[in-house]
C-alpha cells in the first residue's frame, strides 16, 4: 500500500504494542514483540522515537519486528491523525518488496473524505486490498485512541477493532 504523505501516515501506536505479543501453542507469557529497549526492531534510524511510552513514526518508514512468527496474538493501540492511511503488517515474503509480498491490517482514517468513501477493503481493520471489515467505520476520529487485536492462526487471520 502506498503512503501518500507523512502527515496522513500511521501517526502513533502505544508502546505497549513491545510487551503484548503471545506466539500461540508456545506460551502463555505474554513476550515484547520489539524488545525491551526497542532491540528487536528493525526501521531507518531517526524514522521512529519513544516518547512518553508511545511509539511515534517521524517519517513514512515500516518498522520490522526482528523475530519470524507464524501463529500469533498481537494487541496493540493507535490514534489516527486526520486521513491516516497506515497498517500492521502480519505476513511478509519479501521485506525488501513488501506492498505485494504482504498481508496487511489496515489502518486508516475512516471519518475522512477519502478512506471514508473508499472501497470498504481499504478502510480500517480491512485485511487491505482483500477483505472488509465486518462493520466500517468502527475506528475512532483522529487524536483518539483505538484498541486492535489481530489473531493469526494459519491462513485464518480474526482481526477486532475497538
Amino acid at each position: 500500500m502506498k503512503k501518500s504523505k507523512f502527515g496522513t501516515f500511521f501517526a502513533v501506536l502505544l508502546l505497549t504494542i513491545l510487551g503484548i505479543f503471545r506466539i500461540s501453542g508456545q506460551t502463555a507469557e505474554w513476550q515484547p514483540l520489539l524488545g525491551k529497549n526497542f532491540d528487536g526492531a528493525r526501521y531507518q534510524k531517526g524514522s521512529w522515537k519513544i516518547e512518553h511510552d508511545v511509539l511515534i513514526g517521524l517519517e513514512d518508514k515500516v518498522l520490522w519486528a526482528t523475530g519470524e512468527y507464524g501463529n500469533f496474538v498481537l494487541d496493540l493501540e493507535f490514534k489516527n491523525d486526520p486521513g491516516t492511511n497506515s497498517g500492521v503488517i502480519v505476513y511478509c515474503t519479501d521485506k525488501n518488496d513488501w506492498i505485494p509480498n504482504s498481508v496487511e491490517i489496515q489502518i486508516a482514517d475512516d471519518h475522512s473524505e477519502k478512506w471514508g468513501n473508499s472501497r470498504k477493503d481499504y478502510q480500517c481493520g480491512a485485511i487491505f486490498g482483500h477483505l472488509p471489515a465486518s462493520e466500517q467505520k468502527v475506528v475512532k476520529k483522529p487524536g483518539k485512541w483505538n484498541k486492535m487485536q489481530v489473531i493469526c492462526r494459519g491462513q485464518q487471520i480474526d482481526v477486532v477493532l475497538n
